[in-house]
């Protein structure tokens, strides 16, 4: 990410010479670089598309009508409570952005001080921390028609009491009429921070990533996922654990893509896969050459493609083979050191679907009928698994593998080298089948109360 202001992956970068201060790091957490252009790919909703209610323009007695027909609306019976300021969007004046300053919450003490000051500059509003309690704030999307509200939207509730143990939560927002983007940070001995950013007209993802550490250890983490480009990475470092499971001298760095792990459309999902391609839905590789592999997981099944411009006969005595390697739960900066656990492993070959390895997945294949043509195959994994890597081992001849791609750098008896999933909010996306194949649908469906920047 580039840009006039900062991000999170800048803070990720400056862990390293901050955890000495432990605190010091936080500053300046706010920020991302400004929206590129879509892929094709990639569509917006009909709905989000579409342009918003009609223009804002107005006789001076309607704009005042307007302010008080949002007061109502947005605080209705909740005192105290204040419109703070609105902000239009760029692009369609009647989709407005509103700060509303609420009250005041108290956690242990019901005289406890509590700052409700907030700076604004440069687009960017900044929430003062307070321990024990917190001011409140709400920032809206709302659409206007003439001097009435149309339609609204919880877009981030703001209460900075700290954000956890070391009580150096920060809290930023930043709207400059095209994108909305909430910055926040806090912890305790793990220090945690998110970024998540929107275009308000039409209404819909950008941009979601977080970095954390351990204070007490060389443990850093870092996602990011672009709903734009539908795709993104991870990287984490930890220590390994020596034979006492103490932490051992130096640390170790794992990172790769992520397969995106989404709802799919229905009909994909119970048959339609075997005749469907993945599309831009799903995370895609290649090995520079002869063969690509796409991957989309969905509610516990992963859905993988293969094309290959050679398929081995059955009757070779080396084939190609997919395999897909998995674990229940990723290792993150939480844990005290990399694990070094032996990896659960299900291998296919490619020529007619026979199967090998572990009894906790199953797989169902549909084998490449002739070259060019995709080999489908749908893994079922355990429930909740986070951690897989997909590789396919290429024969072009019969006699060797010659070539191999693969999601992450694996070692089959090291299950700190598995890839990861991305669990895209239910409310965020979806994968529809369009013309067949898997299509991005980046829409905000999540109910209007639900605060969109904390929604999974």
């Amino acid at each position: 990410m580039s840009g006039k202001r900062g991000s999170v992956e800048g803070v990720f970068s400056r862990v390293s010479g901050a955890r000495e201060g432990c605190m010091a790091w936080l500053l300046g957490v706010v920020g991302c670089a400004g929206a590129a252009a879509a892929p094709d790919e990639v569509v917006l909703s009909p709905s989000a598309a579409a342009s918003s209610a009609a223009s804002a323009t107005t006789a001076p007695e309607a704009h005042i009508s307007f302010e008080r027909a949002l007061e109502v609306d947005l605080c209705a019976e909740r005192k105290p409570c204040k419109i703070v300021k609105t902000t239009p969007a760029t692009s369609d004046p009647a989709v407005l952005v509103v700060l509303v300053k609420l009250g005041v919450e108290r956690y242990f003490n019901d005289e406890a001080a509590v700052d409700e000051t907030f700076t604004s500059e440069s687009g960017t509003d900044r929430f003062a921390a307070s321990y024990g309690g917190c001011a409140r704030f709400e920032y809206w999307r709302v659409t206007r028609a003439g001097a009435s509200v149309a339609e609204r939207r919880l877009l981030a509730a703001v209460c900075n009491d700290g954000h956890g143990a070391a009580q150096v939560g920060e809290e930023a927002v930043f709207f400059d009429g095209e994108r909305f983007q909430r910055d926040k940070s806090g912890g305790s001995a793990w220090r945690w921070a998110y970024t998540k950013s929107y275009s308000i007209a039409p209404l819909a993802p950008l941009v979601d990533e977080s970095v954390g550490f351990w204070t007490l250890q060389e443990n850093q983490g870092k996602t990011d996922w672009d709903y734009r480009s539908f795709s993104g990475s991870y990287e984490w470092t930890a220590p390994r654990c020596d034979a006492s499971g103490a932490a051992g001298p130096g640390v170790d760095t794992f990172s790769g893509p992520l397969v995106p792990d989404v709802v799919v459309d229905p009909a994909f999902a119970e048959g339609g896969w075997r005749t469907s391609r993945l599309g831009a839905c799903s995370l895609s590789l290649d090995d520079g050459a002869s063969a690509t592999l796409r991957a989309v997981a969905s509610r516990g099944k992963v859905f993988v493609e293969v094309v290959d411009d050679v398929v081995t006969s059955v009757t070779a005595p080396v084939g190609d083979e997919l395999t897909l390697s998995f674990s229940p739960s990723a290792p993150s900066y939480y844990d005290h050191c990399a694990p070094a656990d032996r990896v659960e492993a299900l291998a296919v070959r490619a020529a007619d679907g026979k199967s090998k390895g572990s009894a906790s997945a199953s797989v169902e294949v549909v084998p490449a009928t002739a070259p060019g043509e995709p080999l489908r195959a749908v893994f079922t994994v355990p429930k909740d698994t986070e951690a897989i890597t997909l590789t396919y081992r290429d024969s072009d001849d019969g006699k060797r593998h010659a070539g191999r791609i693969e999601s992450s750098a694996l070692s089959s008896k090291d299950a700190a080298t598995l890839g990861r999933t991305f669990q895209v909010s239910l409310g965020h996306a979806r994968c529809d089948l369009v013309d067949g194949r898997l299509a991005p649908r980046v829409e905000v469906t999540a109910p209007t109360g639900i605060d969109l920047t904390e929604a999974n």
